[in-house]
């Protein structure tokens, strides 16, 4: 899951300079739900999500996947890929306060110093990779990416203490459906019909986002987040931003200027403190 993230990310870059953000995305969590649809009915596994998991079903679909993946893509329209992925992959400094709100959270002085350096960091990263390269867009596409990694860190709390009835798998389509159903009219009204066009030049890119980036990694992460704290996942998807930001290097889709380095490592290892920090406690 990690790699597939990782490796999404250039792709999805590449991706929107043809396709629209949110046309993108809604073709994306189609082709997901379509796949896993086909994986569940001839298992006999395809059912309506009960009552009980209709709140983590709005959660993951409209938080993790409507809200984090279509603010994602529209800022990759303005930021080069190795910052955008660093920004959005921020959502552990997210988790930790959240998580100190549930009984017996804390929130000690290792914790702080990270939220410290993390915001050291991405102010960085958003005003030397921002405002200085690309203007007020590029401060906009900053705070996208902020935002969409708040409104994963939310979920991602809630995934873990929601009491399940039904499977992560059973219910993974009916989430990628809901994103796919709320962004059709959002996508009309700010980008148009959709063409033809887009999946003859892009159907390779949005096939791997499809099949592997969001019908498989969207329920992996999902099936371990119910298994596992929100804390300890945070320090498995580390990997995303360094397997992103390295990816986007190879392919010449981001520069190794001072400002990428010192900021993303900044991030980097405030993110990783800060969960340590959690998961000891």
């Amino acid at each position: 899951m990690v790699i597939i993230w990782g490796l999404s990310w250039p792709v999805m870059k590449s991706s929107v300079a043809i396709v629209p953000p949110i046309w993108f995305t809604v073709i994306r969590y189609l082709i997901g739900a379509l796949v896993l649809f086909a994986i569940l009915i001839p298992f006999g596994r395809l059912r309506l999500a009960r009552r009980r998991d209709l709140p983590v079903v709005l959660s993951v679909g409209l938080l993790q996947m409507l809200m984090f993946t279509a603010l994602a893509a529209s800022a990759l329209r303005i930021m080069p890929t190795g910052r955008a992925v660093v920004l959005a992959y921020t959502m552990p400094l997210w988790v930790l306060p959240i998580v100190a709100m549930y009984p017996g959270g804390r929130i000690g002085r290792r914790q702080l110093f990270a939220a410290a350096l993390g915001l050291s960091g991405i102010l960085l990263l958003i005003d030397v990779g921002g405002f200085r390269a690309f203007g007020l867009d590029g401060l906009i596409a900053g705070a996208l990416l902020l935002i969409a990694a708040l409104s994963w860190a939310v979920c991602m709390v809630h995934i873990h203490h929601h009491r399940w009835i039904g499977a992560a798998l059973d219910l993974a389509p009916w989430q990628m459906a809901l994103a796919t159903i709320c962004l059709i009219p959002l996508a009309y009204a700010m980008e148009g019909p959709p063409e033809v066009s887009w999946l003859l030049e892009r159907w390779d890119h949005l096939l791997f986002i499809g099949i592997l980036a969001t019908a498989f990694c969207s329920w992996a992460v999902v099936e371990v987040g119910t298994r596992t704290r929100a804390d300890v996942v945070s320090i498995v998807l580390l990997g995303v931003p360094a397997v992103g930001l390295i990816a986007s290097l190879a392919v010449g889709q981001e520069t190794p200027t001072p400002s990428l380095l010192i900021g993303s490592s900044a991030i980097l290892v405030a993110i990783a403190m800060a969960a340590l920090e959690t998961a000891e406690g």
